[in-house]
């Protein structure tokens, strides 16, 4: 990733371009497989968009993607879908097996694809001390309890479109094992197995 003369996200990475819609979206990383890119916030009310990339001026075919108001999903360490989510404890510590969340602290839930915010958020802009919070109403389970929310929206010095999910751990929560997490934004939900925590 890379900053342009704005301080924004560059939407040009490796000689590599992405369109949304003819829009250029901002880049996170290109290589010879995978581009990871950050899906405008103009797309908010669409139901769906043309996606192309670029590399080195030419051109690929075009593909339909659906669009939804909200699609979200928790970071995970490391990023495999399928493993411990990024989660801090009170003291900004990764939560982990070694270092178990407790039952009725506080735990920092990083995650994407909560949608348009309030006020409404700039594609590539990295975050400052404001807070933009999510549109759509956030809700989290922890264990499959219901884990009460102190706090949803951006992170501070990241781009916008992360955020962050702070929630009381629920007292009934499973110790000693890695318990499911999922996050609720609007209708959607992430998936029920793709990130978890450890309690104590």
């Amino acid at each position: 990733m890379q900053l342009d003369s704005n301080g924004l996200v560059s939407t040009s990475l490796g000689s590599v371009v992405v369109y949304f819609d003819g829009r250029q979206a901002p880049l996170l990383s290109v290589n010879s497989s995978q581009i990871e890119v950050i899906a405008p916030f103009g797309l908010d009310g669409a139901s769906s968009t043309v996606v192309t990339a670029q590399y080195q001026g030419v051109r690929s075919n075009s593909v339909t993607a659906n669009v939804v108001p909200a699609a979200p999903g928790i970071f995970t360490q490391p990023p495999n879908g399928n493993t411990d989510g990024v989660i801090f404890d009170p003291s900004w510590t990764l939560v982990s097996k070694s270092n178990p969340a407790a039952r009725g602290s506080t735990a920092s839930i990083v995650f994407t694809g909560a949608g348009q915010t309030t006020p409404p958020g700039i594609d590539g802009h990295m975050e400052n001390l404001t807070q933009e919070e999510p549109r759509q109403t956030v809700k989290v389970t922890i264990d499959g309890q219901a884990a009460p929310l102190v706090y949803a929206g951006t992170v501070p010095f990241l781009w916008d479109g992360v955020m962050m999910a702070q929630v009381t751990v629920p007292s009934g929560a499973r110790t000693g094992t890695a318990v499911p997490v999922v996050i609720t934004a609007g209708s959607s939900s992430s998936p029920a197995n793709a990130a978890t925590m450890w309690v104590k």
